[in-house]
């Protein structure tokens, strides 16, 4: 499957989706991961640089069988964007784009079109982001958490994904390029008084000792051990997807947010 440079951009934009760095704001506030890292290496220079349509990038990206978790990944992303006519329609109006601009246009805007997804999407990819990091090492969790995770730690997470959810974050990441695509819908952010309630809402599932933890670690995940990132990492997003309906939609939009 001839993927060498696509999945440069495609699996940026993955990592982007995946490891948007935990922070901190007056009540732990947090910019975690969305899809922004899945959508912009799929295989470019699999083809020598030369410009590709979108056919046969989509065609490189399904034929054949996949052989790793990376692999289903992208092809699971190619089919996914046959859904939005806005992709092919930026491919095929932007010909004499070259490979690397374009692996690069694909990770800004899927990260940039995170927040124009719908409530749905927005928990359904923290609930999936959730499921990841527990299964995960610690190392490659607290990469997700800190936001800079490495193409290795990149590969093991996605290969201990089942073809359903590598589906579904893949729908996630294609819908989030045709967004930004087509500028609709709007993009938000969350107000900061529901934040606020949210993480109340969060903090009262932990308890008081667990709670300050929580906030102590998110003051800098780059200080802590790759264990207790991790722990802070798994906490929130799985706090976070136990929620109840206005305060887990609240949270899922803040994790898109910086």
């Amino acid at each position: 499957m001839l993927i060498s440079g696509l999945v440069g951009g495609v699996a940026g934009a993955l990592a982007g989706f995946l490891a948007r760095t935990l922070k901190a704001g007056r009540y732990a506030t947090l910019a975690c991961v969305v899809v922004a890292g899945l959508a912009s290496g799929l295989g470019w220079r699999a083809y020598e640089q030369r410009p590709m349509s979108y056919d046969r990038v989509v065609e490189s990206l399904t034929s054949g069988t996949p052989a790793t978790g990376m692999e289903r990944y992208l092809r699971a992303w190619a089919l996914a964007t046959k859904a939005h006519p806005e992709i092919r329609h930026w491919f095929e109006s932007t010909p004499g784009m070259k490979p690397d601009e374009r692996e690069l246009e694909i990770r800004l805007k899927t990260r940039s079109g995170l927040n124009r997804l719908s409530d749905e999407q927005l928990v359904q990819r923290m609930e999936l982001l959730s499921r990841m990091v527990e299964k995960a090492e610690a190392m490659d969790c607290a990469a997700v958490g800190r936001g800079d995770l490495p193409q290795e730690s990149l590969g093991r997470l996605v290969n201990g994904m089942d073809d359903a959810s590598l589906q579904r974050f893949s729908d996630i990441v294609a819908s989030s390029l045709a967004a930004e695509l087509r500028q609709s819908p709007e993009p938000r952010t969350s107000a900061e008084e529901d934040v606020t309630q949210a993480f109340v809402e969060l903090n009262s599932g932990i308890g008081a000792e667990q709670a300050q933890r929580l906030a102590d670690n998110l003051q800098d995940l780059g200080a802590l051990t790759d264990e207790e990132a991790c722990w802070t990492t798994r906490t929130l997003y799985r706090q976070g997807s136990a929620l109840q309906d206005r305060d887990r939609r609240t949270l899922a939009l803040a994790l898109t947010n910086d």
